[in-house]
Order: structure tokens, then sequence, then C-alpha cells
């Protein structure tokens, strides 16, 4: 991870990302279960590179804003973190589908395991959808008054 990340991120977040995903071993589990692992697995690395490409985006972000260079790519960068933001948070949800249909790792850690994941997301980010929404439908913020109320990015 580059250092300009380092300095904008705390730095347990800075741990999580250099972390890798768990990994599990497919022959442990039922024939029955292989297929929700196989997901669950399948999404943990998708949420792994999500992490990375946000830092990535946010980096490069923080070195333009810094280095006073290209304004324009700093809205490029800025549109990779909120289009990544989502989604996360897509595979967040997709995750915890899979994890509530698969019912070793339910027992063993509890049908609700994800809800601190999802709940620190959510405070983390919490205009995180309308965001990307404004970022994908930029037309919209420019149409009818009602079409701007209706499309508006929530900021708290």
């Amino acid at each position: 991870m580059e250092r300009d990340t380092a300095r904008t991120l705390p730095p347990e977040v800075v741990e999580a990302i250099n972390a890798s995903p768990p990994r599990f071993n497919l022959a442990a589990f039922d024939e029955s279960d292989r297929s929700n692992i196989r997901t669950i697995q399948s999404l943990l690395d998708l949420l792994s590179s999500f992490v990375h490409d946000f830092s990535s985006a946010l980096a490069l972000f923080d070195y333009l804003d810094r280095a006073q260079l290209h304004p324009e790519w700093r809205i490029i960068a800025a549109t990779e973190c909120v289009v990544t933001l989502r989604y996360f948070k897509d595979a967040l949800e997709r995750l915890e589908n899979a994890f509530r249909q698969c019912q070793p790792l339910r027992e063993r850690f509890g049908k609700h395991a994800l809800r601190p994941a999802k709940g620190d997301f959510s405070t983390a980010f919490p205009d995180a959808i309308s965001m990307r929404d404004a970022t994908a439908h930029p037309v919209d913020q420019a149409g009818s008054p009602e079409s701007r109320r209706r499309n508006r990015r929530k900021v708290g």
C-alpha cells in the first residue's frame, strides 16, 4: 500500500487492507455446503479487492490534492472511491445472504455475524448509495426541481 494512504486512513484500517481474506478448506464441509462456501469465498475475495481499489483511489486523490495536480483527475479518483463503496456494500449484502444459507458457518459464528461489519460500513459511509447514484447519474442532478430533490445527495 502507498504511504499516502497510510497517512489518510486509521492504522486499524491500513492493517485490514493488508490482510488477506480467510480461506476455507472445502474438504472440511459436506458436499451440500460446498457451493455456498465457494460463493462466500468469492465474495470475501471481492470485498478484499474492493478495499484495495478504494485505498488506491483514495491515495491517488490525496496525492493529486496535495500536489495540486490536475483537478479533473481528482474527480476521476473520487468517482472510483464512490463507485467502489457501492460495490463493497452490494458484496457485503450478498455475503450476508450466502452466510445465512450456510448452516455450518451460521452454527459456528451465529446468524448475525456480519451485522457489526454492516453497521461499521453504514456508520463510516452513511451516504455511500446516494453519492454513487449522484455520481452515476449526473444528468438527473440537472433535471427538473423534482428530479433534483429526488436524486439529491444527503449530506449530514
